[in-house]
């Protein structure tokens, strides 16, 4: 973001929200600092989406979480399925392909959930025991599903930069920390991937 798109999303700002009423240097180079390296598209996205919330004027934090929660969906790939829809898949699955059968997943929390659980034990569980897989597959899918977003939105913070989103040891340790289920969403997500 160039000085005088900082200047004009700060005066924007200012205008649609309350509690400032002038901007100064200081605020300029605050703001600088952390919106730097910030697309000015995105910076504007991001006020949008805090001025429809809120009415104050956006502290630091505001922004950039806004900014890394949205590349977090992104990289994770827009919306992450309910276990329900899990477990219907898994249940499917069995009268479908088998326990001897390789079933296709649609999404690859759904695979990491069902490979975690362990398909195979499940195809030969007793049905009295349905209820007590139910909730192990669904605590299992929720475990994954949260580390997904936990780490895409360490991997989008470490994509936005700036030193108000992670400290230097973090941003060099966020790729690592996303994990396999992140890498097979990304691989997943580009043309080609396996669906």
């Amino acid at each position: 973001m160039t000085r005088s798109e900082l200047v004009g999303w700060l005066g924007k700002a200012a205008i649609l929200t309350a509690g400032k009423t002038g901007i100064s240097e200081a605020d300029i180079v605050a703001w600088s600092w952390v919106l730097g390296s910030v697309d000015a598209a995105d910076a504007n996205w991001a006020l949008e989406q805090h001025v429809c919330e809120n009415r104050f004027f956006p502290t630091a934090a505001d922004i950039i979480g806004r900014l890394r929660d949205r590349g977090a969906r992104a990289i994770a790939g827009g919306d992450l399925p309910d276990w329900s829809v899990g477990w219907a898949e898994m249940v499917d699955a069995v009268a479908r392909v088998g326990q001897y059968g390789d079933p296709a997943w649609s999404h690859p929390v759904i695979a990491e959930a069902v490979s975690r659980i362990g398909y195979r034990s499940f195809c030969v569980s007793l049905v009295a025991e349905q209820a007590t897989w139910r909730a192990q597959y669904r605590q299992i899918h929720e475990q994954v599903v949260d580390r997904v977003r936990r780490s895409a939105r360490e991997v989008a913070a470490a994509q936005l930069g700036g030193g108000a989103t992670l400290t230097a040891i973090e941003r060099s340790h966020a790729p690592e920390a996303a994990g396999t289920v992140v890498r097979q969403l990304l691989a997943w997500r580009q043309p080609g991937g396996a669906r």
